[in-house]
């Protein structure tokens, strides 16, 4: 069933949050800056600290806390996810201040050219064996990363430790737990010096895969980081604090094996990638007609389907100058989906397809509207 559909606003994203921030530290923006976030900022606390939850969409935000909860009373407003509404694209956003078209990490799963090579970009493996692979390919997608623009002020980005990404800010911290991460961010907020903290957990994200936006599991972790927070904010001071997300999600209520389907499969010079619900198909040169009318009869009502100069014209993936992998990885078309339902593509049949019950990645309002959450201690 369709869903409303939400754009990327360039003007009013998770991106311009960033750029707010770079703009606060002398920094030269890339894009607009939050006209909300610069009353506070130009205040000049001692710390600014940006708080991403994953997948804490303003949809599960409303549905899993009370309105009187510490969160949501110190909500500003919404923004728009980067597209694809994604992990990898739209946390990118957030440490470099660009966009999937200028930064070129569009998704999960890249097709690397250089190395004939699905990779998982995020946990440095092969897509299909799950072997790690070398980081080299991280030579071709490059990006400069805030703390590299930000002079004279201590950058720290507080991370799950088995995720830490060095490439992202130049002292990352890892911890174990969402409570060690805000209590970490209190130590170092308490500490002398100015400081820039950015930090990322990967909840709620994990527990809606597995059970749904509104499962009762979600509800009380929510409600556990509700309390977090607010114990955090009370014990900081001369302190902004921004809590927001990379993207929301949708539950999902099927799976479409697209490998299964001939009529589709026959039309590709090679299996489909970046994200299931933004899916990049590169088509054999004869049958680009056939397969846009194909896709078209059979999935209409559950993505919708861009030519690669459709998505460069609409500025799906951002404005400024394309970086060249971004043009390498985006195919003849790219499929964003607008329903309930999702895509797979086996290439190991041996391998049984993971069953999701919620997911991100496409153009609904649930997977692209976040909240913009901003409290001054």
């Amino acid at each position: 069933m369709k869903q409303n559909i939400i754009y990327p606003d360039y003007k009013n994203s998770i991106l311009n949050i960033t750029n707010s921030i770079l703009n606060r530290y002398g920094a030269k923006p890339y894009y607009s800056t939050l006209s909300v976030l610069d009353k506070v900022l130009e205040k000049n606390h001692k710390n600014t600290v940006v708080i991403i939850m994953d997948g804490m969409g303003d949809d599960m935000l409303k549905n899993n806390l009370s309105e009187s909860s510490f969160l949501r009373s110190n909500q500003r407003g919404t923004l728009t996810s980067v597209f694809p509404s994604s992990t990898v694209p739209a946390t990118t956003a957030y440490y470099s201040g660009l966009s999937p078209l200028e930064h070129s990490w569009l998704g999960w799963s890249l097709y690397f050219k250089e190395f004939a090579r699905y990779i998982d970009i995020y946990p440095e493996c092969d897509t299909h064996t799950k072997e790690k692979v070398n980081r080299s390919f991280l030579d071709y997608v490059r990006y400069e990363s805030t703390d590299k623009k930000m002079r004279g002020i201590e950058n720290y980005f507080v991370c799950p430790s088995g995720i830490i990404q060095d490439y992202v800010i130049q002292k990352p911290v890892g911890v174990g737990s969402v409570e060690e991460m805000f209590d970490t961010i209190c130590r170092l907020c308490n500490a002398p010096n100015e400081k820039y903290i950015l930090a990322y957990w990967f909840w709620p994200d994990y527990e809606m895969h597995e059970y749904g936006c509104y499962a009762a599991s979600v509800r009380d972790f929510m409600k556990n980081t509700d309390n977090q927070i607010k114990l955090m904010c009370e014990q900081i001071q001369d302190s902004v604090i921004i809590v927001s997300a990379d993207h929301g999600l949708i539950d999902v209520n099927e799976r479409i094996p697209l490998d299964e389907i001939p009529e589709i499969t026959e039309c590709l010079i090679m299996p489909p990638f970046i994200e299931s619900r933004a899916m990049t198909f590169f088509v054999k040169p004869d049958m680009k007609q056939a397969f846009e009318q194909r896709f078209n009869h059979l999935f209409s009502e559950d993505y919708s389907l861009f030519s690669k100069e459709d998505v460069l014209d609409r500025n799906l993936l951002g404005t400024g100058t394309a970086h060249p992998k971004a043009l390498d990885f985006l195919g003849d078309f790219l499929a964003c989906a607008i329903g309930e339902r999702y895509f797979s593509y086996e290439t190991d049949l041996s391998v049984p397809a993971h069953n999701y019950a919620a997911l991100h990645g496409g153009l609904t309002e649930k997977e692209m509207i976040v909240p913009l959450i901003v409290i001054e201690s």
